[in-house]
C-alpha cells in the first residue's frame, strides 16, 4: 500500500512537470468538517445473541472531525487528481446489554442484567489519493485509496445497573488496534471558482479493508467513514507556494 501511494503522488506532481502550466492546473485547499463513523463487522451484529453470547450491541454513530490539506491537480477538462493530508478524530460507540440465559421446562428464559457503554476515539493521520471525474463544469465524482496512520487512541466506559456500582472507566487503548487503516475512498463534490478564490464541498466515504482490531478472540472489526469537508483555495498562495524557479 505504501508503494502505491509513493507512486501516485509522484505521478501527480510530475505532469506537468514545470511552469505557469503546472500552477494554472494545480489548487492547494485548507479543508476542514465533520466525519460521522460506524464501523463494521459481526462482533457488533445482535444476530450473535445466543445462550454463550448473551449480549445485545447498540451501535450509534461516532462523530468526530477532519482537518488539513488538499492539493487538486486538473490534467484536462474532466480529470484530476485529488490528495489529501488530514488530521482525523473517529472511533466508535456502542451500547452493550447484558442478559441471563436460563432455560426452564426446555423454554428460555431471558432476564436484563446490566449496561456497559463502550465510547472510543481514535486519531488519525490519513492520506488520500482520489482519481476524479468532472462533469457539469463543477462537479466531481472520484474513487481512490486512503491510508492511515493512528497516533492516539483513547477509551471511555460507563457502566449502568451494576451492583456494587462501577464508577466510568479512562484509559488509552493504543494496545488494542492495529496502528495502520487502509481501504477504498469515494468522493463526490462541488466546486465554485470566483475570481481568485475557490470553494468546495465534498462528500467522503472511507471504505476500511483491513481489520482494524489487534486480538484475534472476536471477528474483525473495520472502519467505515462519512466526512463532509469543506474547502478554500486562494490563487495567489498557490503560485507562492509552487511558483517556478529560475534557473
Amino acid at each position: 500500500m505504501g508503494n502505491i501511494i509513493s507512486v501516485v503522488c509522484l505521478f501527480c506532481f510530475a505532469m506537468p512537470a514545470s511552469g505557469q502550466d503546472f500552477i494554472k492546473t494545480l489548487d492547494v485547499y485548507f479543508i476542514i468538517g465533520p466525519s460521522f463513523s460506524m464501523d463494521r463487522g459481526s462482533y457488533l451484529d445482535n444476530s450473535n445473541f445466543s445462550a454463550s453470547y448473551p449480549v445485545m450491541w447498540h451501535q450509534t454513530t461516532k462523530v468526530g472531525y477532519s482537518l488539513g490539506l488538499g492539493i487538486q491537480h486538473t490534467f484536462s477538462k474532466h480529470i484530476s487528481l485529488s490528495t489529501r493530508l488530514l488530521f482525523e478524530q473517529k472511533g466508535g460507540n456502542a451500547t452493550a446489554d447484558n442478559y441471563n440465559y436460563n432455560y426452564n421446562s426446555g423454554q428460555p428464559i431471558i432476564t436484563y442484567m446490566n449496561t456497559f457503554n463502550d465510547d472510543i476515539t481514535n486519531s488519525y493521520i490519513t492520506l488520500s489519493i482520489i482519481p476524479q471525474y468532472i462533469f457539469w463544469r463543477n462537479f466531481n465524482l472520484g474513487v481512490g485509496i486512503f491510508s492511515g496512520v493512528m497516533y492516539k487512541s483513547e477509551e471511555e466506559k460507563k457502566y449502568f445497573n451494576y451492583s456494587p456500582p462501577i464508577p466510568p472507566n479512562h484509559s488509552n487503548s493504543m494496545y488494542a488496534f492495529e496502528k495502520i487503516d487502509f481501504g477504498l475512498c469515494f468522493n463526490a463534490g462541488y466546486t465554485i471558482r470566483y475570481k481568485q478564490v475557490n470553494l468546495t464541498v465534498q462528500f467522503t466515504n472511507n471504505y476500511g479493508l483491513k481489520n482494524t482490531i489487534v486480538s484475534t478472540q472476536v471477528s474483525p472489526v473495520y472502519s467505515n467513514t462519512y466526512t463532509i469537508l469543506l474547502g478554500i483555495s486562494y490563487d495567489k498562495l498557490t503560485k507562492k507556494l509552487f511558483r517556478k524557479q529560475n534557473p
